[in-house]
């Protein structure tokens, strides 16, 4: 299963597919974008939130629950991955990670 470590190693984006496809779910081969997003201190990832942008950019914005989630992103390219957690946020990691063109079949 292909995964990727956040910036301080205690965050981890598990990716159920293959690679990612900008779009709405369903894709093309009826597959989706699930990626299971986790803390260190949030193991089930229930207290994570994550909001992701093109990186280099500050728009377009999009937010999602941590845990087991789709991430639909509208356009391709390398996108970063803000995961915060805690009673109030205070801790943060990044994850950047690759979105291949809308209409691609992933391999």
């Amino acid at each position: 299963m292909p995964w990727a470590f956040g910036t301080h190693g205690d965050t981890v984006a598990y990716l159920f597919a293959t690679q990612l496809v900008a779009g709405v779910s369903p894709r093309v081969d009826d597959s989706q974008n699930k990626i299971l997003w986790e803390a260190k201190d949030s193991p089930s990832g229930a207290n994570v939130l994550v909001e992701g942008h093109p990186l280099g950019t500050s728009q377009p914005i999009v937010t999602i629950a941590g845990g087991p989630s789709i991430t639909d992103v509208p356009t391709a390219g390398c996108w970063t991955f803000r995961l915060s957690w805690g009673s109030k946020g205070q801790r943060s990691s990044t994850i950047n990670l690759e979105v291949l063109p809308a209409g691609t079949l992933p391999s």
